[in-house]
């Protein structure tokens, strides 16, 4: 009888024993649970942080914050193939567009190239008829000096005819020393830009 009443009591024992390791067991299974759903939430975080992050420098680049950012001051300027007028052009940039500048460089002594000061009337070779108008700005060839007026020339870009004129020093201004900046554009197109035209940001 004695036997029979201990063998009861252990089991009641045993039992809540029992009882009391799932509901441990339960409680650490929560936890875990708890713990990985706050895991889950501070990844979500983490990566929207980086979103933001990608969103406002993709948003920056376009405007080119950089230190190496300019702006074109012309109206039309020829992106050119090298730093020089004659070189071919490769399209125009509109004033105002920001331009990533690349390298540059820095001619010595170059006075076969000028900047106009006042509009001019060109001519072709041999011809009395005005071939075309030069604004103000143009950038022109010096192609000779004779009794103190310098004898300028121009690649019309509609006909690729040469067109002459003469001017007096006064209205021209030698690019000699002036820089010319290799530049990549807004739609990713490189080349050169006379330095007269680009304002550093």
């Amino acid at each position: 009888m004695k036997f029979a009443i201990n063998l009861i009591c252990f089991n009641i024992l045993f039992f809540y024993s029992c009882s009391d390791n799932s509901i441990e067991a339960e409680k650490l299974k929560l936890e875990r649970e708890k713990l990985k759903l706050e895991q889950e939430k501070l990844n979500l975080e983490k990566t929207k942080d980086q979103g933001i992050t990608k969103n406002s420098e993709s948003t920056d680049s376009p405007k080119r914050t950089a230190k190496n950012a300019a702006k074109i001051t012309g109206g039309s300027v020829h992106l050119r193939r090298d730093h020089s007028t004659t070189a071919g052009s490769l399209g125009l940039i509109g004033g105002g567009e920001i331009v990533e500048i690349i390298d540059q460089y820095a001619p010595e002594g170059n006075y076969s190239e000028a900047i106009l000061k006042t509009p001019v009337k060109f001519y072709y070779e041999n011809s009395s008829a005005v071939a075309f108008t030069l604004v103000k700005g143009k950038a022109v060839q010096v192609v000779g000096e004779i009794d103190d007026v310098y004898r300028i020339s121009f690649v019309d870009d509609r006909t690729r005819k040469t067109g002459y004129a003469t001017i007096e020093p006064n209205n021209l201004e030698f690019i000699s020393g002036e820089l010319w900046y290799y530049v990549s554009t807004s739609s990713g197109k490189k080349g050169w830009v006379f330095g007269k035209y680009v304002e550093r940001l």
